[in-house]
């Protein structure tokens, strides 16, 4: 069974503001020899949640099973059960408040009063001096914290909540199964009405900058602000999750050319978007709302068709190897 290694700083990823799970969760599939990027091609996400669009994903949605052939689950429960999943090698990734971690930036805190939630990934357990050791990917932090701090800074008080990721098993998809699955599932995921998210974010979004020209300046501004540190996290999974099927695909050179072209358009697409929301925070003008809404609907047309392009090319690739 394969098991968690030594960590060094150059193996820790981050995935971007407000991506603390997913950094965990491909930091520690690096650790353990696992190619992460099939976990990245499966993560093109939108959502709005408190008038945020975000790009994270419910760990309930990581279909890490396909992929990797992992079974993995959230626990809420004593220390104990903490101790002995991370004995046993599994992937641990520990639910805490950030802002009662000693080495947290109070700097980078400002997403916790909005109910965003932080987590640790947790690897090693010294029983002689009851210390972890963990990996805070975010902000790039490798050491050890004590039981008592670990008790400290839990999101669940008196409790340990985890999700853990069980690495007994491997997949049986090859390469080309497991990119088409993940391109089905991320047009699915943008395009189906049953589903949270994808395109419908953008149409909820609109309405949302409708409302905030009514809103006060301060809280207008402070939303415009957030919302661009999200946007930016949202654009470098763009052009991650593309750049790994890009680089595992075995996709021919003009598939290549058309898809960093359909990147190129969209990441234009969302540095305008975010440009505008800056500038709707400090002046509501209606000129930036109807630009918001302009680049929104630009972005829902040209986000299906890039989807959808992928799908199709893995399809393809899928059927010269039956």
């Amino acid at each position: 069974m394969a098991s968690l290694k030594q960590v060094m700083n150059p193996e820790v990823i981050n995935l971007g503001a407000l991506e603390c799970l997913s950094s965990a969760v491909v930091t520690s599939l690096n650790m353990t020899g696992r190619d992460y990027r099939y976990f990245i091609a499966d993560y093109w996400n939108l959502n709005c949640e408190l008038t945020m669009l975000l790009s994270s994903r419910n760990f309930s949605f990581y279909n890490l099973e396909a992929i990797y052939g992992m079974k993995s689950d959230f626990v809420v429960g004593p220390y104990e059960l903490l101790i002995r999943e991370v004995e046993r090698g599994n992937i641990v990734i520990y639910k805490v408040e950030a802002s009662k971690l000693g080495f947290f930036p109070e700097s980078m805190l400002g997403f916790e009063n909005q109910f965003f939630g932080h987590c640790l990934l947790v690897y090693k357990y010294e029983p002689g001096t009851q210390t972890f050791h963990i990996v805070d990917p975010v902000i790039k932090y490798v050491g050890k914290i004590s039981m008592d701090e670990l008790i400290h800074a839990s999101a669940f008080p008196g409790c340990a909540g985890m999700n853990t990721i069980h690495l007994n098993k491997e997949s049986t998809l090859s390469s080309e199964q497991r990119l088409n699955f993940s391109a089905e599932r991320n047009y699915n995921s943008y395009c189906l009405e049953y589903v949270p998210g994808g395109a419908r974010a953008l149409r909820k979004f609109r309405e949302i900058i409708e409302e905030s020209v009514e809103w006060t300046q301060e809280v207008r501004n402070e939303w415009s602000s957030k919302n661009s540190i999200s946007i930016t996290s949202i654009l470098k999974l763009r052009g991650l999750v593309w750049g790994s099927f890009r680089s595992l695909a075995g996709f021919t050179q003009d598939v290549i050319e058309h898809g960093d072209k359909s990147i190129e358009d969209i990441s234009k697409l969302w540095n305008s978007l975010n440009l505008n929301i800056l500038k709707i925070g400090r002046q509501p003008k209606p000129e930036y709302v109807d630009k918001i809404i302009n680049y929104t609907k630009l972005l829902e047309e040209k986000e299906l068709d890039f989807l959808k392009f992928v799908y199709h090319n893995t399809q393809l690739k899928l059927k010269e190897t039956e």
